[in-house]
């Protein structure tokens, strides 16, 4: 008997160590180096971690408070933030099967026999109350496998909520662009419609001295009228663009129009692109982060499911105390022990498993195509930023011959020694040139908020409020 049971015992020890399959990093064929940086299109004089607080670089007050704010008030974040604590509270659930389940009983009877003479016994009071216990065994690690897959649930609830952070603080800081951008257009636009409006006054002025005909006034009205026409445009997009920022920090439209009022330059960042390596930077990411704890937790539900093939094993206990008329204060007590073995359930077990399985297979697949599009993305984005950069050298120079060829013509003009139509065609060319380079240090900076939100960067870490003691 001795050596049965021990047999027994080994058998269960053996067959709950084989339940399941441990989890294994999913093996990714990465690169040693970024493909645009061997190019030559990034910068590789300085490789190193680039800095978590990317926006700090700009120095700029106004940028630092709204992201501030968006970490704690977006309503989208919050929401982020609620689904961690839902996932620790559901891991917690999982982790207290392991332990016994105790709750306290009572009860209380008034008993007595009434006979048919009218004669009847003395009535028995009754009352008992006690403890009682339910304890299942985790024998082959389902409930286990189910607490596994509970931390992994959390960790990728916490890896999305800085995905989450990640994004809003880019589109923050990308929206803040735009509206320093519109602010600086629509300086740029009435500058050159105060000029145009000099040339219209000095041009009706000429033409009253029969100097110019009535075509250059015409001509210089028309550009008045164009210009005058953009404005209006450029209005609107710019309230738009704040009236999202107010929305990003989890406020009502127009509340960030008072800070943003004074018009500031388009923020500009540093040269140097600070990089790491693309494994680093691929495993940095919470994207990436959070697909992997949806495989682990894919793996782990596997298993769980696994172990429902297998006996169920439940003991059960009661101690109480007593007391009733006809057999005075006792203790009851009890102890026992309950099996069970799933025999006939049509399938319903290994179809449970052979699902679970697809789910891992399906997380597992998407990891690694989201670690192919991480890959890319940076790639993408390297290749974007320096790109933009040169162009952005060129249109600046573009600017300034215009400018200069511009002050030119208008001395010319005044002089006499040039047409009118050349001092327009100056002038419109001119208006063009730094319209197009304040659009490419606008899509400069943009290219750079995307870079540092390709890289993974989050300064801020969820809330640890509702972490499991256990």
């Amino acid at each position: 008997m001795t050596t049965c049971r021990i047999a027994v015992c080994l058998s269960l020890t053996l067959l709950s160590a084989c339940v399941g399959e441990p989890y294994q990093r999913p093996e990714t064929k990465m690169p040693e180096a970024w493909h645009s940086e061997n190019a030559g299109l990034a910068c590789q004089a300085e490789i190193c971690k680039a800095n978590e607080g990317w926006w700090k670089q700009l120095n700029d007050e106004a940028l630092d408070a709204l992201m501030e704010m968006a970490a704690r008030n977006n309503h989208d974040l919050k929401i982020a933030e609620a689904r961690i604590a839902e996932a620790r509270a559901l891991r917690g659930e999982t982790f207290s099967k392991l332990l016994p389940d105790i709750g306290a009983t009572g009860s209380a009877t008034r008993a007595g026999n009434q006979s048919s003479l009218g004669n009847s016994d003395k009535p028995n009071n009754a009352w008992q109350a006690g403890l009682n216990a339910n304890w299942e065994i985790d024998l082959f690690g389902g409930t286990r496998a189910a607490l596994e897959a509970g931390d992994a649930g959390t960790l990728r609830a916490e890896a999305e909520y800085r995905r989450g952070l990640l994004l809003l603080l880019a589109e923050v800081a990308r929206t803040y662009t735009e509206t320093r951008t519109l602010q600086t257009l629509e300086a740029l636009t009435q500058k050159n419609l105060a000029l145009q409006k000099e040339t219209l006054r000095a041009t009706r002025l000429q033409h009253e001295a029969q100097a110019v005909s009535k075509l250059d006034v015409l001509r210089a009205e028309g550009q008045v009228s164009t210009t005058e026409a953009e404005l209006p445009t450029i209005t609107a997009l710019l309230a738009a663009s704040r009236h999202r920022l107010s929305v990003l920090i989890g406020e009502a439209p127009g509340s960030v129009d008072d800070a943003l009022k004074e018009t500031k330059s388009v923020p500009q960042f540093s040269e140097a692109i600070l990089l790491d390596t693309p494994i680093a930077v691929i495993a940095a990411r919470p994207d990436v982060q959070a697909a992997e704890y949806a495989l682990m937790e894919a793996v782990a539900l596997k298993n769980s499911a696994s172990a429902e093939i297998f006996p169920k094993l439940t003991l059960s206990g009661f101690f109480g105390v007593g007391d009733a008329s006809l057999f005075g204060a006792s203790n009851p007590w009890s102890l026992g022990a309950s099996a069970l073995m799933p025999l006939l359930n049509f399938g319903r077990i290994s179809s449970q498993i052979d699902a679970a399985d697809a789910r891992k297979q399906q997380a597992f697949h998407r990891y690694q195509q989201i670690v192919l599009k991480a890959l890319e993305e940076v790639e993408n984005t390297l290749v974007a930023y320096t790109q933009e950069k040169k162009r952005q050298k060129s249109l600046d120079k573009a600017a300034t011959s215009y400018r200069e060829a511009a002050r030119l013509a208008r001395i010319k003009y005044e002089a006499g020694d040039a047409s009118f139509l050349d001092l327009l065609i100056a002038e419109e060319r001119l208006l063009g040139a730094e319209s197009s380079a304040l659009t490419s240090r606008s899509n400069v900076a943009k290219s750079a908020i995307t870079l540092h939100t390709a890289l993974g960067m989050t300064p801020i870490q969820p809330s640890q409020k509702g972490e499991p003691n256990d």
